[in-house]
């Protein structure tokens, strides 16, 4: 794993899902897959959520078509929604320094 800069951002770990219905309110779990990290004081942490991630993943063509043999790409925009309705939460085990 590369060590981040100043400003910049490391890659920690990956979770994946796949969703249906582009034009509704969905709700998603995403399990990252196992690692561990020790995040030092003052440090941050960025949650990416995207379509896709091509080449390290297969493309997402944004239609529901399969992917293999899908001729067409259709641009997707990502809105998380995070209020009283639509409540959002990122839970991280916390492990102590024993």
């Amino acid at each position: 794993m590369r060590r981040g800069r100043r400003g910049g951002s490391t890659n920690v770990c990956d979770g994946l899902v796949g969703l249906t219905g582009a034009d509704e309110i969905t709700r998603a779990e995403v399990r990252l897959w196992p690692t561990a990290y020790r995040f030092r004081h003052g440090h941050r942490i960025r949650v990416q959520i995207s379509s896709g991630a091509f080449p390290r993943y297969n493309r997402n063509p944004g239609t529901g078509e399969p992917r293999a043999t899908v001729p067409t790409l259709r641009a997707a925009d990502q809105l998380v929604f995070h209020d009283r309705d639509h409540p959002s939460a990122i839970i991280l085990p916390v492990r102590s320094r024993d």
